[in-house]
């Protein structure tokens, strides 16, 4: 009698092994979501509730949150240098020596680079509208367009001569139209009640958030559901990892390429450089624009370019070369160590993100990175633990799988009765498949 049962051939196997494991999983979540008591979904939707109302006061305190933002800068800032100190000396004692010497270095600061700094930008508004350092700058391009073909220097020297006309015109109307925007924003936001309570609160409120920074987030994640704490806590490290490698690398990488500007261009002064100006202005200049990342290097370097070369090529030369040296030490040297690869990003999509964000603000061109590179590395952790074979809970993108933490005992995956039986139906059809090639 001729045996009818149909042949399970070796393509099939893994076919239907994937579609026993699929059925398994879809039938797990449906057992788990069978299982959810009427009170634990009550405590669910509490939780979220309770976070949309905490999320939606945040986004309409808008300005009187900014004392509380900087703190926040300032925690990142100030953690390691306080559990460094705690090794010698209590925690509320290292907290309050790093208050005593923040203070002291902030008030030299402002004591140092405020009143020339201000000073500067007086002189710098009345250098720029005096039609002498125009016309200067216009012999100075009108040297430099020499070398071009003879057929394209009347169009640029016209080009020229109309950007000369027109920014001696605007300069005075477009500085004192910024001016006013900034002081205006300014006191409106210092004139605002909330503003100057929170101003005086945030050092307290610091105070609290050093010293019970470890006890706060032991209790944090003890509030959080054991089936997903390990995932939670892991997406949390991925976005302390990159806020905490860019607050602190580009405050250090702005200070030092400010210091190394001032320097720079003190030396050039001394070294009987002649149109070297506003040395303090232009380092602090360059030091802000450290934030906008890829641009914020040549943006920073414009200004002294400008004021170089508009006195003479060689003093301009020798501002290049200055800026050139900074730019090649900060990529050679102090990028890779200070800021490391945690915002590990292409420079074109970084470009365009940071384009496409500048509609929203400057603030949001400065976050692009961070942002970036915190939803680049979200992606690549959920995908890993969705993956058919899953990267160990808790397990950071970038990191062998031999570093993964420990699971935990409930997120422990058992064999139950209905995985045995699909496993037992799979082995039966490779056993029926074995007999049928023995009889033949």
């Amino acid at each position: 009698m001729t045996d009818l049962t149909p042949l399970v051939t070796a393509e099939q196997l893994p076919a239907e092994a994937s579609a026993a494991r699929a059925r398994l999983a879809w039938r797990q979540i449906w057992l788990k979501i069978c299982s959810i008591t009427p009170r634990a979904l009550a405590r669910t939707l509490i939780t979220l509730t309770l976070a949309s109302v905490v999320l939606w006061l945040i986004i309409i305190s808008g300005p009187v949150l900014l004392p509380f933002q900087i703190g926040v800068v300032l925690a990142y800032l100030l953690i390691p240098v306080i559990s460094f100190l705690t090794r010698y000396v209590p925690r509320w004692l290292a907290i309050l020596a790093v208050y005593a010497v923040a203070a002291g270095l902030a008030s030299q600061a402002v004591a140092f680079i405020v009143p020339p700094l201000i000073q500067q930008v007086e002189t710098l508004i009345n250098y720029a509208t005096n039609p002498d350092t125009l016309t200067n700058l216009n012999l100075q391009l009108r040297e430099a367009i020499v070398v071009l073909p003879e057929q394209l220097q009347p169009l640029v020297l016209q080009a020229v001569d109309r950007g000369a006309v027109t920014f001696r015109e605007n300069f005075g109307s477009y500085a004192q139209q910024l001016i006013e925007m900034l002081a205006g924003g300014a006191l409106s936001v210092v004139g605002a009640f909330s503003f100057i309570i929170g101003l005086f609160v945030v050092p307290v409120w610091l105070f609290f958030v050093l010293r019970d920074v470890e006890p706060g987030r032991t209790a944090f994640e003890g509030a959080l559901p054991p089936g997903i704490r390990a995932d939670v806590i892991a997406m949390l490290r991925i976005i302390d990892r990159v806020f905490k490698s860019f607050v602190r690398g580009q405050l250090l990488l702005g200070l030092i390429v400010g210091t190394m500007s001032y320097v720079g261009l003190t030396a050039l002064q001394m070294a009987g450089v002649e149109g070297i100006r506003f040395t303090v202005l232009l380092a602090v200049f360059a030091g802000v624009t450290e934030f906008i990342p890829y641009l914020g290097p040549l943006l920073g370097a414009a200004p002294a370019l400008i004021v170089g070369f508009s006195h003479s090529v060689q003093t301009g030369l020798f501002v290049l070369l200055l800026y050139f040296i900074i730019q090649q030490l900060e990529n050679a040297f102090l990028v890779p160590y200070i800021v490391g690869q945690a915002l590990n990003i292409h420079p074109g999509i970084l470009i365009v993100l940071m384009i496409m964000l500048s509609q929203f603000g400057i603030f949001w061109i400065i976050l692009a990175a961070p942002l970036a590179a915190i939803t680049r590395d979200l992606y690549v952790y959920a995908m890993g633990r969705l993956s058919e074979l899953p990267r160990p809970v808790g397990l950071l993108p970038g990191r062998p799988v031999n570093s993964a933490p420990p699971p935990q005992q409930d997120e422990q995956r058992t064999t139950t009765a209905d995985e045995q039986r699909e496993q037992q139906v799979v082995a039966e059809k490779q056993q029926h498949q074995r007999d049928h090639r023995t009889q033949k």
